[in-house]
């Protein structure tokens, strides 16, 4: 027996006996998921924790190569400027690369894409490994810049849409969340070894740059075993055929009816050519889910993470470790958050996203204050240095419990096909734009306001806790369609039967 969708086209009905079957969870899925997030999050992740390890050993490099060039001593202002620039550059190509994301996408498509994207970040980490033999420190600053361009649209570009596109609805926040698990392991990585003992030395810190690309050069490899997505092949393509039977494989079943009425129902509910950036800012029915897509992408840097992150070991000095205790606390509070984040990989679907949300944010908002105090009290007593220590790991790891694996799979989620590519350029860029700041700001507003840096990352917190709470709704377990209509609800009043009137209909033959 046939119906036909609220456009008046026929389609197939699937029994209730056989719902859901086509949901299941493979370890093809699971495996692709899991080595794109870690390829395409190695070079985020990693860049961060090894241009902080090795900044002892960098910027005497610099300083000895000035010199030789010079024939004269140089100034710490020159040296450090050039670390600067080189350690800033980065999120600024990584806004250059958000913004490229619908482009490459449109014209290479996903896999292809993420294989440009890998190739590139192969040729930038070659670079940064020979910058000290090439007597040209200035390259590492053209490197940073080509890594952020490839992470903007690796990492938080390409990467979250194909994970979001081939997992099943109901997995889909716990295979988002190993991008975060991805960012961890990669950060914990870049300080170990940038450990004096490892490859943190004036001989070795070339090759500590270069290993940015490991994991890229492994994808360039196997990349060919890899699947397309289905919802590229069956909206954008119209390869119906081909989707369903990589539908099969990636679901272990032979019945994926479910699954092909969401994407023939998406791609009747969507515009069939891929909208531009432009008409995604400006459209009247996306403004819900893109407000909620600017507000997140920013409070996930704007409430401090990565200027807490990177300025960590100067946090613990402060508190009074000596600098070798402070590089094993930060690993230790990295490493705590891997275990943080591989759990919130079974809560994440467990809970939903919004919980996970609204604990992260009220748990910054109380460590971010806790800390600004235990700073600006710390020479008065001994105990609030402990304080700081426990709040900024608390922070750390409140951050893991929501914002890390929710944020950017949440965003990929709440759009559909035809304006996912813009949607996530333009909230990625503002995610990096956010990145930038804080990476800047951080370390002048820590000389300038001491503890007080963190009060206006608390307010930011706090403000985005309200949001959650008030604006954004529950997307497990939802077709993508159903999350569009679920935040114009929240923002428009749209009336409730709306959502179950667009909803698939499912009937007995």
């Amino acid at each position: 027996m046939h119906h036909t969708t609220s456009f008046g086209e026929p389609r197939i009905v699937c029994s209730d006996r056989k719902k859901q079957t086509d949901d299941n969870l493979t370890s093809y899925v699971v495996w692709s998921a899991a080595f794109v997030a870690l390829s395409g999050f190695w070079p985020y992740g990693f860049s961060i924790g090894a241009i902080n390890s090795g900044y002892e050993v960098i910027t005497e490099s610099f300083r000895e190569t000035y010199q030789e060039r010079l024939g004269t001593n140089v100034s710490d202002e020159l040296v450090n400027g050039v670390y600067v620039a080189s350690s800033g550059i980065y999120p600024l190509g990584g806004i250059v690369g958000s913004l490229i994301v619908r482009t490459v996408v449109c014209k290479f498509g996903r896999l292809r894409g993420l294989l440009l994207g890998h190739v590139a970040t192969v040729f930038f980490s070659v670079i940064l490994g020979v910058s000290k033999i090439s007597g040209f420190p200035e390259l590492i600053i053209f490197g940073r810049f080509g890594i952020g361009v490839t992470s903007g649209l690796v990492s938080t570009g390409i990467s979250v849409m194909y994970i979001a596109e081939i997992s099943p609805k109901r997995y889909r926040g716990a295979l988002g969340g190993l991008e975060s698990v991805a960012i961890a392991i990669a950060m914990v990585a870049g300080d170990a070894l940038g450990l004096p003992q490892a490859l943190g030395s004036s001989v070795l810190w070339p090759l500590l740059l270069s290993l940015t690309g490991v994991f890229s050069l492994i994808f360039i490899l196997v990349y060919w075993k890899l699947p397309d997505s289905p919802r590229e092949l069956y909206i954008d393509e119209g390869r119906k055929d081909e989707a369903e039977e990589l539908l099969r494989k990636l679901r272990g079943t032979g019945d994926v009816c479910d699954a092909v009425l969401e994407l023939e129902e998406e791609t009747n509910f969507s515009a069939l050519s891929k909208r531009t950036l432009t008409q995604v800012l400006l459209s009247k029915s996306l403004r819900p889910s893109l407000i909620a897509a600017v507000v997140l992408s920013s409070a996930y840097q704007l409430t401090g993470v990565s200027g807490v992150s990177t300025n960590l070991g100067r946090i613990f000095s402060k508190s009074g470790l000596s600098d070798y205790d402070t590089r094993l606390a930060t690993i230790a509070v990295f490493s705590s958050m891997i275990l943080v984040r591989a759990a919130m990989i079974y809560f994440v679907e467990k809970c939903g996203r919004k919980p996970l949300l609204v604990i992260c944010y009220g748990a910054q908002t109380v460590f971010l204050e806790l800390l600004a105090i235990s700073m600006e009290v710390q020479d008065e007593a001994n105990v609030a240095s402990y304080v700081s220590i426990v709040a900024s790991a608390g922070y750390m790891i409140g951050f893991s419990i929501g914002a890390g694996p929710v944020t950017l799979i949440l965003v990929a989620e709440i759009f559909d096909q035809s304006c996912r590519p813009a949607a996530l350029s333009i909230a990625t860029a503002i995610y990096w734009l956010g990145f930038l700041i804080t990476t800047v700001v951080t370390p002048y507003m820590l000389e300038g306001l001491g503890g007080y840096t963190f009060v206006p990352y608390s307010v930011i917190s706090f403000l985005t806790l309200l949001f959650v709470i008030y604006k954004v709704p529950e997307t497990k377990n939802k077709t993508f369609k159903e999350i569009q209509l679920l935040f114009q609800r929240r923002f428009d009043d749209l009336p409730a039967n709306s959502l179950r009137q667009s909803s698939f209909i499912i009937h007995f033959d």
